[in-house]
């Protein structure tokens, strides 16, 4: 019977291997890292007349991480809330803030005037927002 020969690695298989799992391990991170690598800009507006409401709302979207740069009362009432996409024609934008929100309706209305790149307009169905309906935040 014959005897198997050890096979040596070399210092220079050893580096390439170590370069070729730390770039794959980076790559891996930046597909799966969740979120925006900068904050959102978000606009908040209460359409719905409950005092406070778009106060509240700016301290959850700003625990979450969005930089809420504006926060008042909307113009007009509405009974659904939605949150509008301001800068991005796919809506991207807006996905992640809905999403976070528990907001099913989205609407792209492209401004790049303002400095926001969604606007969360909040209606009268605004207890149907879960994030909105922690013990801390009840109206």
């Amino acid at each position: 019977m014959g005897r198997k020969k050890k096979r040596k690695v070399s210092p220079l298989s050893i580096i390439l291997l170590l370069l070729l799992a730390s770039f794959l391990s980076s790559l891996f991170y930046k597909i799966v890292k969740k979120g925006p690598s900068e904050p959102i800009r978000v606009e908040v507006l209460n359409a719905c007349g409950v005092s406070k409401l778009a106060r509240r709302t700016t301290e959850v979207l700003r625990e979450m991480g969005f930089d809420v740069v504006y926060y008042g009362n909307a113009t007009t009432m509405r009974s659904e809330s939605v949150v509008v996409e301001r800068h991005s024609k796919d809506g991207r934008h807006a996905k992640v803030v809905a999403r976070a929100l528990g907001i099913k309706q989205i609407i792209v209305s492209i401004d790049t005037t303002g400095i926001a790149q969604v606007s969360v307009i909040i209606g009268k169905d605004y207890k149907r927002i879960k994030k909105l309906n922690r013990r801390e935040f009840v109206l």
